[in-house]
């Protein structure tokens, strides 16, 4: 992932000690996940190379900052929550319900107990630090949409159409409903949501919003 490239390059002796620099700054990103999302919004870095059982420079070494490590901890959320999504898909036969599948995903992640708003609280405030770094970290989702429409149009389930263009819309519409949704914004029964977002989806690209296989 791009984090681990970010921090490996931050380590002074990076080609004699690659894995090892690996490994140190994984180690970090696993301790710090495993807190809450307020010790890793609230904790300062002492506390958090604390947790991460490593010294402060060597916490430096890696993550120059603890916004570094943040953007760390989004990308390394966002990488699980789209290869999760990408499993939940291939249950389907049909690709254009995968594509369904991907779309309203990160609206019905928003009903788990439990689930992060990690992402959604630090999204914005991180975009205006780290633009492109944040922008890669929203394609990872928008990559995937890209992915299964490619394969609902070659599979025949929909006529060709500017894949680019048209997976960077609607990825972004299935993510600003999600943090709306997190946010309990304009949001009143998630499910609903998100079948009305695959239902413009589908309408969008000439698809009946018909119910999954």
């Amino acid at each position: 992932m791009a984090w681990q490239e970010r921090a490996i390059a931050n380590s002074a002796a990076v080609a004699r000690t690659k894995q090892r620099s690996i490994e140190r700054s994984r180690s970090i990103i696993a301790a710090t996940r495993g807190t809450t999302i307020e010790a890793r919004e609230n904790h300062t870095v002492q506390q958090l190379a604390k947790l991460a059982g490593v010294s402060l420079q060597t916490f430096y070494r890696y993550f120059p900052s603890k916004d570094d490590l943040l953007l760390a901890l989004l990308e390394d959320e966002v990488a699980s929550g789209v290869e999760e999504m990408r499993q939940m898909a291939e249950g389907h036969a049909r690709m254009v319900d995968r594509l369904r599948s991907i779309v309203t995903a990160p609206l019905l992640i928003s009903l788990r107990p439990g689930r992060s708003e990690f992402g959604t609280r630090q999204h914005h405030r991180l975009a205006d630090r780290f633009p492109e770094e944040v922008e890669g970290i929203v394609q990872m989702y928008i990559d995937v949409v890209a992915e299964m429409l490619r394969a609902t149009i070659d599979a025949g389930e929909v006529e060709p159409l500017d894949i680019a263009s048209t997976s960077r819309n609607i990825g972004l519409l299935a993510l600003s409903r999600y943090h709306h949704a997190a946010w309990g914004m304009f949001v009143d029964d998630p499910r609903r949501e998100a079948e009305e977002l695959w239902g413009f989806c589908a309408h969008a690209i000439g698809v009946a919003a018909t119910a999954p296989d």
